[in-house]
Parts: structure tokens; C-alpha cells; sequence
């Protein structure tokens, strides 16, 4: 689902379809990274409580 919303703008964009890996792959390295800083920050916050 996520997938055609990107698609749709490469399309409104006019770029080629091959940018829909990269924008892909960036969203999901931004998603990838906040999630290791949310469960660093909480594994951290529970130690430091101990």
C-alpha cells in the first residue's frame, strides 16, 4: 500500500521507476534507525533506574 503512494509521486515527479528502490530504501533505513535509538533509550533508561 505504502508502496504505490511512492510510486504515484516518482509518477507526479516524472522520475524513473528505479527511484522507487532508493526512496524505499531511505524511508526504511530512517524507520530502522529510529527504532535501535527508541529501544537503545529505553534499555538505557531501565538500567539506569537499577
Amino acid at each position: 500500500m505504502a508502496l504505490c503512494r511512492y510510486v504515484l509521486l516518482v509518477d507526479i515527479f516524472q522520475l524513473p521507476q528505479s527511484a522507487v528502490i532508493t526512496i524505499g530504501g531511505a524511508i526504511g533505513f530512517v524507520g530502522v534507525t529510529s527504532l535501535r535509538e527508541f529501544i537503545l533509550k529505553t534499555i538505557n533508561n531501565r538500567i539506569d533506574k537499577e
